[in-house]
Protein backbone atom coordinates (compact mmCIF):
# COMPACT_ATOMS: atom_id res chain seq x y z
CA UNK A 1 0.00 0.00 0.00
CA UNK A 2 1.40 3.41 -0.90
CA UNK A 3 2.44 5.67 1.97
CA UNK A 4 -0.29 8.18 1.14
CA UNK A 5 -2.84 5.37 1.46
CA UNK A 6 -1.90 4.30 4.98
CA UNK A 7 -5.06 3.51 6.91
CA UNK A 8 -5.97 5.78 9.76
CA UNK A 9 -7.43 4.59 13.02
CA UNK A 10 -11.02 3.58 12.35
CA UNK A 11 -10.32 3.04 8.64
CA UNK A 12 -11.65 -0.40 7.71
CA UNK A 13 -10.64 -0.38 4.03
CA UNK A 14 -8.47 -3.39 3.18
CA UNK A 15 -5.28 -2.95 1.18
CA UNK A 16 -6.90 -5.10 -1.52
CA UNK A 17 -8.84 -2.03 -2.66
CA UNK A 18 -5.65 -0.27 -3.69
CA UNK A 19 -4.04 -3.47 -5.00
CA UNK A 20 -6.72 -3.78 -7.70
CA UNK A 21 -8.80 -0.61 -7.71
CA UNK A 22 -10.52 -1.33 -11.07
CA UNK A 23 -11.86 -4.67 -9.75
CA UNK A 24 -13.16 -2.94 -6.61
CA UNK A 25 -14.84 -0.23 -8.68
CA UNK A 26 -16.45 -2.83 -10.94
CA UNK A 27 -17.78 -4.73 -7.94
CA UNK A 28 -19.34 -1.49 -6.66
CA UNK A 29 -21.01 -0.88 -10.01
CA UNK A 30 -22.28 -4.46 -10.20
CA UNK A 31 -23.63 -4.32 -6.65
CA UNK A 32 -25.41 -1.04 -7.34
CA UNK A 33 -27.06 -2.60 -10.40
CA UNK A 34 -28.27 -5.58 -8.37
CA UNK A 35 -29.61 -3.28 -5.65
CA UNK A 36 -31.41 -1.17 -8.23
CA UNK A 37 -33.01 -4.25 -9.73
CA UNK A 38 -34.25 -5.30 -6.28
CA UNK A 39 -35.62 -1.81 -5.62
CA UNK A 40 -37.62 -1.92 -8.83
CA UNK A 41 -39.46 -5.12 -7.91
CA UNK A 42 -43.21 -4.72 -8.23
CA UNK A 43 -44.05 -6.40 -4.95
CA UNK A 44 -42.50 -7.71 -1.75
CA UNK A 45 -42.16 -11.24 -3.15
CA UNK A 46 -40.16 -9.90 -6.08
CA UNK A 47 -38.01 -7.83 -3.76
CA UNK A 48 -37.30 -10.81 -1.52
CA UNK A 49 -36.35 -12.89 -4.55
CA UNK A 50 -33.77 -10.27 -5.53
CA UNK A 51 -32.59 -9.50 -2.00
CA UNK A 52 -30.49 -12.68 -1.77
CA UNK A 53 -28.47 -11.39 -4.73
CA UNK A 54 -27.94 -8.05 -2.97
CA UNK A 55 -26.88 -9.74 0.26
CA UNK A 56 -24.47 -12.01 -1.63
CA UNK A 57 -22.91 -9.03 -3.41
CA UNK A 58 -22.48 -7.18 -0.12
CA UNK A 59 -20.92 -10.23 1.51
CA UNK A 60 -18.48 -10.67 -1.37
CA UNK A 61 -17.37 -7.07 -1.11
CA UNK A 62 -17.01 -7.05 2.65
CA UNK A 63 -15.06 -10.31 2.68
CA UNK A 64 -12.65 -8.96 0.07
CA UNK A 65 -12.37 -5.27 0.81
CA UNK A 66 -13.20 -4.58 4.45
CA UNK A 67 -10.69 -5.12 7.21
CA UNK A 68 -11.79 -4.85 10.79
CA UNK A 69 -9.42 -5.28 13.69
CA UNK A 70 -11.49 -5.31 16.89
CA UNK A 71 -8.36 -4.54 18.91
CA UNK A 72 -7.21 -1.52 16.89
CA UNK A 73 -8.73 0.95 19.34
CA UNK A 74 -6.68 -0.53 22.17
CA UNK A 75 -3.36 0.15 20.48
Amino acid sequence: MAAHRRPRRGDHRAAAIWDDLPAFQQLLRDTAAVARQASEAGDIAGFRAEWDKVAAACTTCHESYVFFDPFAAIN
